[in-house]
């Protein structure tokens, strides 16, 4: 009976996500691009289309320093664009997947690590309510902010489910390093925002000691850095003047 039970409970949050996701994807692509950060990005993933030059962000076929955030976002619109062809539906579909995606991980971790399927319902439908979410400006444009979510989503939940279950430091700091690449790969430094309170996270639960403590800890830091760091080098190798705008432009504002 109780296995009946949950996975009679499994339907229901897959309808659930379903009906959660409608939002994200009906008339996706019905209205025009937006001014001023979708048109930039889309000019942007048109250019990465026809120049095929996957490092250097152009704008007219020329170097763009208005935009200095890495690409990830552009790699997938770009895909998209290979798919679907160049519309207004192939720039916003990879912020609608990973909107997607991100309800996905919520009712993953509520079920798995918090075992509580009311919790995760209710995590879906508030952020499928949210119209600061799925707005414009969000889960349903050519902006970065949906990528950075899902990203950021990753790191947090994979350091929190650690912190809670103490097992398996291996695969979770695997997880916490693709979210947290993922994140600055889609906005830069702003994918570091919430490292801080993870630390402060870790120290008040005790565990900060044993975590740093683990060789792979150090690996895991190394791949983020060099995979971040190499970027920023790529990028200023490829556009001289590119590593100058990221200091006043990003890493002031940290």
């Amino acid at each position: 009976m109780i296995r009946w039970f949950k996975k009679e409970l499994d339907w229901i949050a897959l309808g659930i996500l379903f009906i959660c996701c409608l939002p994200l994807f009906v008339n996706l692509g019905t209205a025009p691009i937006y001014m001023w950060d979708e048109a930039t990005y889309a000019n942007n993933s048109i250019d990465m289309y026809l120049y095929h030059d996957p490092i250097v962000v152009r704008m007219e076929g020329e170097p763009d320093l208005y935009n200095t955030k890495p690409p990830f976002v552009l790699w997938m619109q770009t895909l998209s664009m290979q798919i679907f062809g160049m519309n207004e539906f192939a720039i916003r579909l990879p912020s609608a997947v990973l909107s997607a995606l991100t309800m996905l991980l919520l009712l993953l971790f509520s079920i798995k690590v918090l075992h509580s399927y009311q919790i995760g319902f209710i995590s879906i439908l508030t952020l499928a309510c949210s119209n600061g979410y799925v707005s414009n400006h969000g889960a349903r444009s050519g902006d970065l902010d949906a990528s950075l979510v899902f990203w950021t989503t990753l790191y947090v939940l994979a350091c929190i489910k650690f912190l809670i279950e103490r097992k398996e430091i291996a695969i979770h700091l695997a997880f916490f390093s693709l979210g947290v690449i993922g994140a600055f790969l889609s906005k830069g430094v702003a994918g570091y925002f919430f490292l801080p309170f993870l630390v402060i996270i870790a120290l008040i639960n005790r565990n900060l000691t044993s975590i740093i403590k683990e060789k792979i800890f150090y690996i895991s830091i190394i791949t983020i850095v060099t995979v971040c760091g190499g970027y920023y080098l790529l990028r200023e190798q490829a556009a001289a003047g590119y590593w100058d705008v990221i200091i006043q432009s990003e890493l002031s504002r940290y």
